[in-house]
């Protein structure tokens, strides 16, 4: 992605901006993803984004800063 949109927007400079969502609330119908979101763990993909972000500043002449925010949404009432 940032050998795409970076040079399209004239700046070797992005921030790079993941949600991390609470995976009980996710409606998994028609989507299969959820099974392989269960198996994430906040740490672990946040050192491996940082790794990615890293590896392409030397590499690309690019500058990435990783941002995870955090969601956590409220559950809803049974009324």
């Amino acid at each position: 992605m940032a050998g795409r949109y970076l040079p399209a927007a004239g700046t070797d400079v992005g921030i790079y901006v993941v949600g991390w969502y609470p995976i009980k609330l996710w409606d998994a119908t028609g989507d299969n993803r959820k099974n392989q979101a269960k198996k994430l763990q906040m740490d672990t993909l946040l050192v491996h984004l940082l790794d990615q972000a890293a590896s392409l500043s030397p590499a690309g002449g690019v500058h990435v800063r990783l941002m995870v925010i955090n969601i956590p949404r409220p559950e809803r009432l049974k009324v």
